[in-house]
């Protein structure tokens, strides 16, 4: 194994109960959890008096302009967040009408207190749409992964791909 997390409370998101537990990992795959994982690892974490979960999904993030300059996701892998959702109330930057980046940019900036010259500044020429947006991040998140909800309110008519995770 790769690592091993000994001894924690593991909350696994089944619906099981909560066990005290090893969960073993092997390149970026739980690959065993059981009472006593025999042998070491590379690594070993204890965990005794902890809990062990898998990521948290925040299922209302308001991180689409912030993905472009903050590419970890800070705000939400800090908190153990390892999946987000984009594009919640209506309000996302791709897909966008080149003409509307700065209504949204204001209005975010009342929603989300970023200033509007910051969003603009860091939002790269390509977001008109979810397909630009998950290619110009994809490759640079190591924090997160996207999953993109809806279609902006300022997107303009017809259908928009919905884009799923990204890795």
């Amino acid at each position: 194994m790769d690592l091993v997390i000994r001894n924690g409370t593991v909350v696994d998101g089944s619906g099981a109960s909560a066990r005290v537990a090893d969960v073993g990992i092997v390149g970026d795959r739980v690959v065993a959890v059981e009472p006593a994982l025999s042998g070491r690892a590379h690594r070993e974490i204890e965990a005794d008096g902890r809990v062990v979960t898998p990521g948290f999904v925040d299922i209302h993030t308001h991180l689409d302009a912030q993905l472009a300059w903050d590419p970890i996701g800070s705000s939400s892998c800090w908190h153990g967040v390892t999946s987000v959702v984009m594009g919640n109330c209506g309000v996302t930057f791709a897909p966008c009408r080149p003409e509307d980046r700065s209504y949204l940019a204001e209005l975010m900036e009342s929603v989300e207190d970023i200033p509007r010259d910051a969003i603009l500044g860091g939002l790269s020429p390509v977001y008109r749409a979810s397909l630009h947006l998950m290619e110009t991040v994809r490759d640079s998140l190591p924090g997160v992964v996207i999953v993109s909800r809806k279609r902006s309110a300022t997107a303009g008519s017809g259908d928009w791909p919905l884009n799923g995770m990204l890795k």
